[in-house]
């Protein structure tokens, strides 16, 4: 459903009843990317998955679109549903928000699961962020489904963001009509978003309950840049899925979907 929130229209899935939980989807997705989650979960909590600015149905609208700015939409889209506190999840690009979002606004997060995600985004992969973004800017979207298919020819297989963005543009047919129907603007202004976040000296002030879960096959993250985010806030805990790679709700449902409910079911308890 479309809600006004906070001056802008934004697409957010509200399904099922319990403890709230609020689900960020990563770079040039939807809530699509939850899918797997949703159709499992609404039954046990109120599932909320707002669409990011100029993704999926939510219209992008001008000005800069930054971590911080995504972080206030989401704050905006929980105080148009009234909801008080919820656990926030963040998958890729959906983690770096989440963290804004329990710096900036703490009082709607009772818990962050960090899915995927680190607290800045290595030089190499930033890099390779500002070409795409340019190129998907002055050509369009079928220049970043032809810039990521060279990189796939050229190394044997991708790397790194390269391979996020492949596992978009490769994956079932409504993947690959999802990813090709972004805004081309908006997927580049969104790339630059990941470039320019850097949370990681500001992580010590989350005081909420935080797990933090990465795929060791992961080509876009690795273990130990998510070690990292996981020692930068307090008391955080640390998850490995075996053969996990960067859609890991996706391809490892049961291992994912346990370790989520018993931290979510762990908070819930201690705010009862």
């Amino acid at each position: 459903m479309l809600i006004d929130a906070g001056g802008f229209r934004c697409n957010v899935i509200d399904e099922g009843e319990g403890a709230p939980v609020v689900w960020l989807h990563g770079l040039g997705g939807t809530w699509r990317d939850f899918e797997t989650q949703l159709d499992r979960l609404a039954d046990r909590y109120r599932c909320i998955v707002p669409e990011l600015r100029g993704h999926g149905r939510t219209p992008s609208t001008p000005g800069p679109l930054t971590t911080l700015s995504l972080a206030a939409d989401v704050h905006a889209v929980l105080q148009a549903l009234e909801v008080d506190r919820g656990v926030v999840v963040g998958l890729s690009l959906g983690g770096l928000v989440a963290q804004t979002l329990a710096v900036d606004h703490p009082e709607v997060v009772s818990g962050l699961v960090l899915v995927s995600t680190s607290s800045k985004v290595p030089l190499p992969v930033a890099f390779f962020l500002r070409v795409a973004a340019a190129r998907i800017r002055s050509k369009g979207m079928r220049a970043a489904i032809n810039l990521l298919e060279s990189g796939d020819r050229r190394a044997g297989k991708p790397t790194g963001a390269e391979a996020m963005h492949v596992a978009r543009a490769a994956g079932t047919a409504w993947e690959r009509r999802d990813f090709a129907s972004n805004d081309p603007d908006v997927l580049a202004d969104a790339m630059l978003a990941l470039v320019g976040h850097d949370e990681h000296a500001r992580l010590r002030q989350i005081d909420v309950p935080a797990l933090v879960v990465v795929g060791d096959e992961d080509p876009a993250v690795t273990v130990g840049q998510a070690r990292d985010l996981a020692a930068a806030i307090p008391g955080a805990s640390f998850e490995v899925v075996a053969g996990g790679g960067h859609m890991l709700n996706r391809d490892h449902p049961d291992e994912f979907d346990r370790l989520l409910t018993q931290f979510v079911d762990h908070v819930t308890a201690a705010h009862s």
